[in-house]
């Protein structure tokens, strides 16, 4: 590993000025591998101030919000399933093919209203611990 020895002043001096060049020539001299990843957790391991350690995301990958784009657009899914599933409950609840949350222990799921928990082909919504709220809310909007 190349290692070069450099002051924690000089490290702070270089991080307040978020010159990303002279940022990513530091990381390259003092860890030796030079990569985003390296360079965002070096910028949180080395920041003085709040400021400082939010930004490293933004210095490290250039603004570019790639990683956040993808959750929200898992979010969205995972919203428009569980939307998708209710809705066709309320549509045909009758149907062999409609699935009714059903809550288990730690998590809720999507199963037979005739089986239940029984069900073969049941599959997992979403863990219960912090959504409870969400299964009150989804159980009263297919019970309209």
């Amino acid at each position: 590993m190349n290692t070069y020895k450099v002051t924690k002043k000089q490290i702070q001096e270089i991080l307040k000025s978020e010159n990303r060049t002279e940022i990513f020539k530091l990381v390259k001299k003092v860890v030796g591998n030079c990569n985003q990843s390296t360079v965002f957790k070096f910028i949180q391991s080395n920041a003085k101030t709040q400021k400082m350690h939010n930004s490293a995301y933004h210095i490290a990958y250039c603004g570019r919000l790639k990683y956040a784009e993808f959750e929200v657009e898992k979010c969205i899914t995972f919203v428009g399933k569980m939307r998708h599933y209710a809705d066709e409950y309320r549509i045909n609840p009758n149907s062999s093919y409609a699935k009714t949350l059903i809550k288990g222990n730690t998590h809720a799921y999507w199963a037979s209203p005739i089986y239940g928990h029984s069900d073969y082909n049941k599959s997992r919504a979403f863990k219960l611990l912090g959504n409870e709220r969400l299964f009150e809310i989804l159980c009263k909007y297919m019970s309209k």
